[in-house]
Formats: C-alpha cells, structure tokens, sequence
C-alpha cells in the first residue's frame, strides 16, 4: 500500500505534465466545434436577422426602463417589417430633440418619392444625406456592395421604429447613431444620424 500511493502520485503528476503540454501545442487558429450565435432582430426577437420579418411579427419584449445613469444603450439589431433588410445600430450620444422623428419621416417620404418617380435603383453616386432641422441623415454604400433606394426606405423605417419603440420608449431621450445597413446576410450600407 505504501508503494502504491508514491506510484500513483508519480503517475498522475506525469499525466498532468503531458496534458498540460498537449494543451499548450494545439494550434491557435483550429476552428471551434461551436458554431457562432446568430443574430436575431430586437423587436422580433425569434426572427434570425437577414431573414424576412412579417409585417405582423410580434412586438419588441417589454424592456424595463434604465436610469439615465446607465452609460449607453447597447448595439441593438432592428428589423425593417415586411423585409430582410436590418440594420445593426451603435448609440453616439443623446438628443434631446424631438425633430429626429420630423427627419426620420421627412427621408421616408423623400425616399418614398424617388421610388415613385424612378423606381427603386442604387443610390445616386452611392449615397444619400438629408440635412434639416439642425441634424443629417446619411447613407453611404458599403462593403463593396450598393444601397438601393428601396433598402434605404427600409433601413429608415428601422430607424424609425429604433427610435420610437426604444429609445423614447425605453430611455425617454432621442439618440445620435451609426450605424450598418443589412439587406439579408449582405452588410450594403452605413449611415449615421447626427447633430451637424
């Protein structure tokens, strides 16, 4: 019994050398076994991003509301309903500006019209910016791939239901953004809304 327990330590002790040394030596750039965590839409929250949203998906889950001592809102994924375009939103700084809403619909309108006069296309020159108000709204192709105008639309309704339906509703203030424009798993675009 005596030699036993020495022999035993003794091997243990050699088995945890050479496995710590086979953990050591596996190469770094071996993919995981895991796949990835896709990304779903915030207001529907059991729709894959990318992927179409009905018009009549579920509302966004009841958040509660933050303190204004919260440092920021987090990157949040909104669906445009009726489309596989998202858009992936990073929050700059607050607003307290109720014209946000007044420039959100006045570049739906204004997309809305180019659409009725010349159809849905890629955006003149690649981009597309609405200054009024004292704020601008901007897109701008991306990743090698254009913005269409019918995108573009969409990725404004996005805004518009981030804005509404989170922002005001949830942190009770309006919000400077960047952010990513998606249409289905394609990153096309990016934008900002900001104070110019």
């Amino acid at each position: 019994m005596q030699l036993f327990i020495p022999s035993l330590i003794t091997a243990l002790s050699s088995l945890r050398a050479l496995t710590l040394a086979v953990l050591l030596t596996q190469r770094s750039d071996q993919s995981s076994t895991l796949n990835p965590r896709s990304d779903f839409c915030y207001n529907a929250p059991n729709t894959k991003a990318g992927t179409h949203l009905s018009r009549r998906s579920p509302l966004p889950p009841n958040t509660p509301l933050h303190p204004r001592a919260t440092p920021t809102p987090p990157v949040i994924i909104w669906c445009a309903p009726g489309t596989s375009t998202y858009v992936r939103i990073t929050f700059e700084y607050y607003l307290d500006d109720e014209y946000v809403a007044t420039i959100l619909l006045n570049a739906s309108t204004a997309v809305g019209a180019q659409i009725s006069a010349f159809g849905d296309g890629t955006l003149t020159d690649g981009a597309y910016s609405l200054q009024d108000y004292g704020l601008e709204l901007s897109f701008r192709n991306a990743a090698n791939h254009q913005l269409t105008w019918g995108v573009a639309r969409a990725a404004v309704q996005a805004l518009q239901g981030y804005m509404g339906e989170y922002m005001v509703a949830t942190w009770t203030v309006w919000a400077a953004v960047t952010f990513l424009v998606f249409d289905g798993v394609h990153q096309v675009g990016t934008g900002v809304l900001q104070v110019t």
